[in-house]
């Protein structure tokens, strides 16, 4: 495969499969750019190398030489990296130095790229496999003596280049999120697989797997022959199938051949997984082995490098996190296997709102199906939940049944309104009364406080839902309601008035 120039472009990977043919314009605009360092750092199978080759395919008339390194083997030295690095160099067709400084691979590379006056691409596949840390500095000082050099590189974790913006280095950064598929991606991987389509289809297919490249993929090829009587369930079906045939040919293998499979399995119940989340769960399964906190976190660093955890950034502590639908997958397996991970989830419940954690807590109580802790969490907590985590609140509130909400205020209140007809929202204003009187009334009664608590949740609820002017009624009410309950009844109401 020649380009324009002549030059032999054959080094870009063949294409294998679909996903590797879809244009990711958005992705191609960052790689365009030009950047002279270029990272796209995920886990394994959002398609990085993937990404690159399309790229390239899409630029085969291009001025600059390309040189594709594909990844080492993790027991590589660092000479052994720069001798393929050298050895890729000469087969894309560029002089080698004089043969006294090919002793040193690394010297001889930077001689050979600056010797040259066309620019070169060079392309890294996972050198963070690479446990050597001198390979940072050695790639930037590449790059700072060969100005007619750009480098584009897969990462899977951030055993390298982790804070990139501290460089002194022209950069971009492609991540985890922005590779996921959407569901536009998903509808024209479809099409092009030929897979005969119901409206729906590809935002089932796009949620079921998370977007994760290699999922969808998957799923793809499993629906290909899906009917259309029960189509719905028969792509639910043939889809978690798919997944589970991933997880277990190339997450729980890797993590076998890491011997890290017992690890990986205990820590799979953690929706994030820190180094004490990791220690509890994994020791709770082992009680007569402990193992330090640089043991437990070699153990995550080990799965983050072999491409299996994604660190979040977000978090102020270490923190990683299995994609979700691959952790739903390993759940699964654990229920086939006789292990209810309903408990599981309800210790690490326990354990958040211990901490202080009451977002997080009731996230593993809904997932649980804990509808008791669920409720009491949403009970006793929802003020400040509701102003920093809506999102949990809502989803809560709209899984929990009725039957676990009953005689519950403020959950009933929320359960209610998320699960009304919108045309019958503007009917849950009608549970206050309306004049000042009467509402400074009920405040000196024992129901202020449930009353309180009823039409606060409605007032933030009818907000979200765009009820603007039925929430600024309900607060106007409220503001009568509140001083009277503060005045007759301070220590029953207090909690409710922020």
């Amino acid at each position: 495969m020649f380009g324009r120039d002549g030059h032999d472009w054959a080094a870009i990977p063949e294409r294998r499969t679909l996903t590797e043919s879809i244009p990711r314009q958005a992705l191609f605009a960052k790689l365009d750019r030009r950047a002279a360092l270029t990272i796209v750092r995920a886990p394994n199978g959002h398609g990085k190398s993937s990404l690159i080759a399309s790229w390239l395919r899409a630029h085969l008339a291009s001025e600059r030489i390309l040189v594709w390194v594909s990844a080492p083997q993790p027991s590589s030295t660092l000479e052994d990296f720069w001798a393929v690095v050298l050895d890729r160099i000469h087969a894309a067709g560029i002089a080698l130095p004089d043969v006294d400084d090919l002793a040193d691979p690394f010297t001889a590379a930077a001689k050979s790229l600056n010797a040259l006056s066309r620019p070169v691409l060079l392309v890294l596949i996972r050198p963070d496999l690479i446990s050597e840390p001198e390979l940072d500095d050695q790639l930037i000082d590449l790059l700072t003596l060969c100005h007619n050099l750009d480098l584009a590189v897969t990462l899977s974790g951030f055993g390298m280049f982790a804070e990139p913006y501290l460089l002194d280095t022209d950069h971009e950064v492609i991540g985890a999120d922005e590779l996921l598929f959407t569901t536009s991606d998903t509808a024209q991987l479809l099409e092009q697989a030929g897979v005969r389509t119901a409206e729906g289809d590809a935002e089932q297919i796009t949620s079921l797997t998370g977007g994760l490249p290699a999922l969808v993929r998957a799923a793809v090829a499993a629906v290909r022959d899906s009917r259309n009587s029960n189509r719905e369930r028969e792509i639910k079906t043939n889809t978690a199938q798919a997944i589970d045939d991933y997880v277990t040919d190339s997450v729980l293998a890797t993590a076998e051949r890491l011997k890290q499979h017992e690890f990986l399995l205990a820590t799979a119940f953690g929706r994030s997984i820190t180094v004490g989340v990791a220690t509890m769960l994994f020791e709770s399964q082992r009680p007569d082995t402990a193992e330090t906190v640089h043991e437990i976190r070699s153990r995550l660093v080990t799965l983050e490098t072999a491409g299996l955890l994604s660190r979040v950034e977000a978090e102020a502590d270490e923190t990683w996190e299995l994609p979700p639908a691959i952790r739903r997958s390993i759940l699964a397996h654990h229920t086939r296997v006789g292990i209810d991970p309903s408990q599981r989830l309800s210790f690490l419940a326990h354990n958040r709102l211990d901490n202080g954690h009451h977002a997080s807590a009731l996230d593993y109580a809904v997932e649980a199906q804990n509808w008791t802790l669920a409720v009491d969490i949403v009970e006793q907590h929802w003020v400040t939940m509701i102003v920093h985590n809506l999102d949990s609140v809502r989803s809560a509130l709209q899984r929990i049944p009725a039957e676990a909400a009953d005689k519950h205020s403020a959950v009933e209140a929320g359960r209610a309104l998320f699960t009304m007809h919108p045309s019958k929202r503007s009917t849950a204003i009608d549970l206050l009364p309306e004049s000042p009187a009467e509402l400074w009334e009920l405040g000196a009664q024992p129901s202020a406080k449930d009353a309180l608590s009823i039409a606060c949740v409605q007032s933030i609820m009818l907000r979200m839902a765009g009820e603007y002017g039925l929430s600024a009624e309900t607060t106007r009410r409220l503001s009568h309601l509140s001083r009277s309950a503060l005045e007759n009844n301070p220590e029953a109401v207090s909690a409710q008035l922020p």
